[in-house]
């Protein structure tokens, strides 16, 4: 029989690494900012918002363990989001390319919430941080990744030039390091994963 070992302060042992995965509109309405300058970049929290670091660093120091964290920060974000909120027709928008997997024109979606183009192109970047595009794109590509199998993979690969099956699976992980059974179970745990904002 193994012995179970708790201990005091788990966060002593490992810095917590963690991300938070937001829906469309999710950073906007914890942050309240335009989210424009930040498209298609990389950076730290403190450079995005030093009172968020800050507050997310407090929470950090004074949870005992990794539970206690998580929970503590849910309940911050849970509050925070109640204080901005998303315009309808960026709502209906979002919610347009997401019911046509992104395949969609930008113009049909500007037509259908009754904006002009540019008001599209500006809505998105300050409360989705992506361009109505690059938005359908993630939506486009997300729809695919969710809806393969590993017989629909084989079969797309085949229909893509590839000569067989153990040909497909040499280039798959070459490209990606992980065969393409691996990759589809790690996309399908992730994708039913229920923490997210």
């Amino acid at each position: 029989m193994q012995e179970l070992v708790i201990q005091e302060n788990d966060l002593a042992w490992a810095k917590p690494r963690f991300f938070i995965e937001f829906q469309r509109g999710g950073l906007y309405r914890i942050a309240g900012k335009e989210l424009a300058p930040y498209m298609n970049q990389r950076g730290r929290l403190t450079d995005f918002d030093e009172t968020i670091d800050q507050i997310m660093r407090g929470f950090y120091e004074q949870s005992e363990h990794y539970e206690e964290l998580i929970k503590t920060c849910n309940t911050w974000i849970a509050e925070q989001i109640q204080h901005h909120s998303i315009p309808p027709r960026i709502l209906q928008a979002t919610a347009c390319i997401e019911q046509t997997h992104g395949n969609i024109a930008i113009e049909q979606i500007a037509a259908t919430c009754a904006i002009s183009l540019r008001q599209l192109r500006r809505d998105f970047a300050t409360y989705i941080g992506l361009s109505p595009k690059q938005y359908a794109n993630v939506i486009r590509i997300n729809s695919l990744v969710k809806a393969l199998s590993k017989d629909e993979l084989i079969e797309q690969a085949l229909n893509g030039g590839f000569f067989d099956q153990s040909h497909f699976n040499k280039m798959f992980k070459q490209i990606l390091y992980v065969t393409p059974s691996q990759y589809i179970r790690t996309m399908d745990d992730f994708y039913r994963e229920i923490f997210k904002f």
